[in-house]
């Protein structure tokens, strides 16, 4: 068997060594460059948070059916609306209340469920029985449970809006101290300082044109509608109002800039 030649053994390669002062800078870059990539790139809000007015100052009447029958008069509303407007069938409201009723959690907490039926089925007629309801169904445009998400400067949101920014591991605060490099040696002078963007998702029950109103000077004819299942006294109304107002002003601002993009 013939005999491979032997190689040359590789020269060893002399390692460098690094001064303690580049190896504490380029950990220290390290650190910094971690940080901003950990940093939110944007902050989410939703409408409900905007109701700054503490609803515990309404007195209720007690007979309120929680968040479940909301939804499920939400529902109603929506097919109630499709049906007058004609872009649905003739809608069988005991049914729907049925059907809609079904899917809650309503009859597993005990509640009778044709007094349901019958209490929402009257409720929904109430509504249609309203002035509002026959200028929804004129309007020449109208859409219901419309969905949406906006983004707005940080500086916009107000300090009484809290704003989740995440599982980041800093906050931002501590982040107007992070310095980001420009070289691997070499430490840059830009702080981060400015909040990310804000995103708001939320849905508009409805929103409607109204043939009838004037709209005043700098607005259009669009009206935007929220439904509220809220039992209060009458004497509460004028709270309740004042609790959902910034919620409103926020769906109003979230149509007019959809509007201004068309």
């Amino acid at each position: 068997m013939p005999e491979l030649p032997e190689s040359a053994a590789d020269e060893p390669v002399a390692a460098g060594l690094l001064a303690t002062d580049e190896v504490a800078a380029a950990q220290a870059e390290l650190q910094t460059r971690l940080a901003v990539l950990r940093r939110a790139s944007y902050g989410t809000v939703t409408p409900r948070d905007f109701l700054t007015e503490p609803a515990e100052r309404i007195r209720h009447t007690g007979r309120g059916l929680g968040q479940d029958w909301g939804t499920v008069i939400h529902r109603l509303l929506e097919l109630a609306v499709a049906a007058a407007r004609g872009t649905e069938s003739i809608l069988d409201l005991e049914a729907a209340a049925t059907s809609a009723i079904a899917e809650t959690d309503l009859l597993q907490s005990g509640h009778d469920q044709q007094l349901l039926i019958t209490r929402a089925v009257e409720l929904v007629q109430e509504v249609m029985q309203h002035p509002v309801w026959r200028r929804i169904v004129a309007g020449a445009q109208c859409h219901v449970e419309l969905p949406f998400t906006i983004s707005v400067p940080a500086a916009e949101i107000t300090a009484e809006v809290e704003v989740d920014y995440g599982p980041v591991p800093e906050t931002l605060d501590a982040m107007k101290a992070a310095r980001i490099g420009t070289a691997p040696a070499q430490a840059a002078t830009t702080v981060v300082t400015e909040k990310p963007p804000v995103l708001i998702r939320g849905q508009i029950d409805l929103v409607y044109q109204d043939p009838d109103t004037a709209p005043n000077a700098g607005m259009t004819d669009w009206l935007v509608l929220d439904w509220k299942t809220t039992s209060v006294a009458d004497s509460e109304i004028g709270k309740l109002e004042d609790h959902y107002r910034p919620q409103l002003r926020l769906y109003a601002r979230c149509w007019a800039a959809w509007l201004a993009q068309e």
